[in-house]
C-alpha cells in the first residue's frame, strides 16, 4: 500500500520510477561522478587511501566498498564502532543515536586513523545534516 491510495503499488510502477531516477542521475550527475572517479583514481595512483564513512543506514554504503573479494585494497572504512575498538568509548555510547551528533566522536574517529593530505573521503549521509559528518568534512 502507499500513503496516497488504498491500493498496493505495482511492481511496474516501482520499476518505472526507478528508471526515471536513474535517467535523472545520468543527465544531472554524470560530470560530478566522473570528477569524483578521477579524484579517487589519482588518490590510488599516488599511494593514497580512500576512506569511507556512513552512519545509520548509510553504514551499508561505507561497508560495501571494503573487504570485498577482488576489491581495492587501499580502502579504509571508518565506523563508530572504531571508538570502542581503538578507544575507550563504551559500546552503549557508540551505538546510541546521540553518537552521530557528538562532535567529540568525529574528532576521536579521525585520531584513530592515519589520514594523509592526498587521501579521499567518501561520506554517505541520508540526511546530510549530521554534525559529525560536517565536522569530518571541514576538518
Amino acid at each position: 500500500m502507499n500513503e496516497h491510495h488504498d491500493q498496493p503499488v505495482s511492481l511496474q510502477a516501482c520499476w518505472l520510477q526507478l528508471l526515471h531516477i536513474q535517467e535523472e542521475l545520468l543527465t544531472t550527475q554524470t560530470e560530478a561522478i566522473q570528477q569524483a572517479a578521477q579524484v579517487c583514481a589519482e588518490c590510488i595512483e599516488y599511494g593514497g587511501v580512500i576512506h569511507t564513512f556512513g552512519s545509520g543506514h548509510s553504514r551499508a554504503f561505507a561497508a560495501e566498498l571494503v573487504h570485498r573479494a577482488g576489491g581495492l585494497a587501499p580502502i579504509n572504512r571508518i565506523d563508530f564502532e572504531d571508538l570502542a575498538l581503538y578507544g575507550d568509548w563504551s559500546l552503549k555510547r557508540v551505538r546510541s543515536l546521540e553518537c552521530e551528533r557528538d562532535l567529540a566522536a568525529g574528532t576521536a574517529l579521525l585520531s584513530y586513523h592515519r589520514i594523509e593530505p592526498h587521501d579521499v573521503f567518501l561520506i554517505a549521509s541520508q540526511s546530510g545534516l549530521i554534525l559529525l559528518l560536517l565536522n569530518m568534512l571541514f576538518r
